[in-house]
């Protein structure tokens, strides 16, 4: 939703804190799934690179967060 409004530097503190939520959950998640857990991880940070880019590019941000929510997806 905030991308989608254009709120940017909204979008990038809440990534931040899936992010963070995420490595702190490693321990517990990487034996279910590690090929799992890295994708998603990756698709964090590619949302991350994205809204913490110079100009950040709402287009952008979209597209990643739209790969992110389909690996989250994923079956």
């Amino acid at each position: 939703d905030l991308v989608n409004k254009n709120d940017l530097p909204g979008a990038k503190t809440r990534i931040a804190d899936l992010e963070y939520e995420w490595d702190t959950s490693e321990a517990r998640l990487t034996p279910m799934n590690a090929a799992k857990w890295t994708e998603i991880a990756g698709s964090i940070d590619k949302v991350l690179r994205a809204v913490r880019s110079v100009n950040p590019d709402t287009q952008t941000s979209k597209s990643a967060l739209e790969a992110l929510l389909a690996a989250l997806n994923k079956q």
